[in-house]
């Protein structure tokens, strides 16, 4: 007699990021990504044995969350009207779910109604949400054990306000201790880890790339052989790997692909694990789906007509970026413009920005689409005070972003996998400094003066950068225990907003202050 057989799936999105449309918030046009994509999959593709989960960032990121953010009480939650049409199972929280507040957090947590897995956040020495993992029982006694953890990095980047209640446990160490108790248990066949983090090893090589804490998913894949299934994000890469018979998935950002893995049992006397499949599907092509298309237009109406406004006039007719080498290598006048932004805000004798990864810069007429576009992180301003010593090795840090290849310049693969990080490249004002290409990594810092006058290592300044650069985001260490002078807590987007609806004509002063040689 042939033996029953079960198929028990899993579909898994990561760092939607607010992207609940399939309509892109820079050009109005649409675009090959956004959940109402991905639900028609969903919908079409789910079975009564399929469990959807989301491993974080779900409520930053789009200049519709932003808009949200300032007019929560006038809508329903968006991303939870969105996610309670899929009927989402299981919701883990990512570090960017704290960026506007815990009251902004809570609201999506009260409209929301899957589960949400939170093992390694606590408050009152419980759960900030939810629970630390779930067992799914099945007809017929077959169970399935889901958990959820989050990166332990958030206290490094998150405002103490949103988080200062807060006990955030090592992701490796709350795993394991997880999985201890879930192991005890014979009749739990597969283990599943929902994982806001990503991988700190080459997936192939096991090469460490990062000492770093902030991704622990392959520590865990390694070390703890129980896991069957690690559902990651944060990195927003696209993954799927699979290595004696254990998964590995991580479906990128802003709701494009969907991880899906197929898990095939069979009962003979118990239940057996015979086979699991995976695959990443490109939900690119799928017709958005009706229903979240009419719950948004309410909401994604009102946006428009708020990010459409017009705040001022750019009379350069030169601050639209066209190519992200080019404007780093020359530092595009948009640079200079926010830095002098920067430095009236907070009175700074030296500022330095970065530039999101696809940022647009302004045409003639300036709304706040185009600012929202050009600005597109939630990091408020800090100032500290810095030595030469330490101004230096942040110049030289930064130099790695240039390489020499083919004798052209070009961007650092270091900075295009596995992740896409160009937003880890700063400019400055208020200094003369300059980069010589020709010169080895951590050598290429030839000139650096203030007012003229070369800086020595002992000299002290006021430096004014981003919320997340002050907390060691991109690895800058010598920015950790700098002495605070100031900060100042609202976003540098609304600070740019702010200055141009004051200004109106933007007119900028380009800076001729850094040279890189090649």
């Amino acid at each position: 007699m042939m033996n029953k057989t079960k198929r028990i799936s899993f579909f898994h999105t990561s760092d939607t990021h607010g992207y609940l449309n399939e309509i892109s918030y820079q050009t109005g046009k649409t675009v090959d990504y956004g959940l109402s994509r991905v639900a028609s999959y969903v919908k079409r593709e789910r079975t009564i044995n399929t469990i959807l989960i989301d491993t974080g960032d779900t409520i930053q990121g789009s200049p519709l969350m932003y808009f949200y953010k300032s007019n929560f009480e006038k809508y329903n939650n968006p991303v939870a009207e969105v996610m309670n049409n899929m009927n989402y199972d299981y919701l883990v929280p990512g570090n960017h779910d704290f960026n506007y507040g815990r009251e902004f957090f809570s609201d999506f947590i009260e409209n929301s109604n899957a589960n949400f897995l939170c093992g390694n956040i606590l408050k009152d020495d419980k759960p900030l949400v939810g629970k630390e993992y779930e067992v799914i029982e099945f007809e017929e006694g077959l169970k399935v054990a889901v958990i959820g953890i989050t990166t332990n990095f958030i206290p490094i980047w998150e405002k103490k306000e949103h988080i200062d209640d807060l006990v955030f446990i090592n992701a490796f160490e709350k795993t394991k201790e997880i999985v201890n108790k879930i192991k005890i248990d014979p009749s739990i066949k597969l283990i599943v880890l929902g994982y806001h983090g990503g991988f700190e090893r080459d997936l192939d090589s096991y090469e460490i790339e990062s000492m770093s804490t902030e991704n622990l998913g392959m520590k865990m894949f390694l070390e703890i052989q129980e896991i069957d299934i690690i559902l990651s994000g944060h990195q927003h890469r696209i993954i799927n790997k699979s290595v004696n018979g254990r998964i590995l998935m991580q479906p990128g950002a802003n709701a494009k692909f969907l991880s899906r893995v197929d898990i095939d049992f069979e009962f003979d006397n118990e239940w057996i694990k015979k086979e699991i499949k995976s695959s990443l599907i490109d939900c690119g092509t799928e017709i958005p789906d009706p229903e979240i298309t009419s719950k948004l237009s309410k909401i994604i109406f009102d946006n428009n007509i708020f990010l459409d406004e017009i705040i001022g006039v750019n009379k350069d007719n030169d601050l639209e970026i066209t190519n992200q080498l080019d404007a780093r290598l020359n530092k595009h006048k948009i640079v200079d413009l926010i830095n002098t932004i920067q430095l009236e805000s907070s009175g700074a004798q030296i500022s330095c920005m970065a530039l999101g990864n696809s940022s647009t810069g302004f045409k003639e007429e300036i709304s706040i689409r185009d600012v929202l576009n050009t600005y597109v992180y939630p990091n408020t301003l800090a100032v500290v005070e810095i030595d030469g010593v330490n101004l230096r090795a942040a110049l030289e840090k930064n130099a790695n972003f240039f390489v020499i290849q083919d004798n052209e310049v070009k961007i650092n693969p270091a900075y295009k996998a596995p992740k896409l990080e160009y937003y880890n490249y700063d400019m400055f004002s208020g200094i003369d400094y300059t980069i010589d290409l020709k010169n080895d990594f951590g050598n290429r810092i030839t000139k650096l003066e203030y007012n003229g006058q070369q800086i020595n290592d002992s000299d002290k300044f006021s430096l004014v950068m981003s919320s997340y650069r002050f907390s060691g985001g991109g690895e800058f260490y010598m920015y950790e225990g700098l002495k605070v002078i100031k900060e100042i807590p609202l976003d540098i987007s609304e600070l740019i907003i702010d200055y141009i609806k004051k200004t109106r004509e933007i007119k900028v002063k380009e800076e001729k202050n850094n040279i890189v040689k090649y």
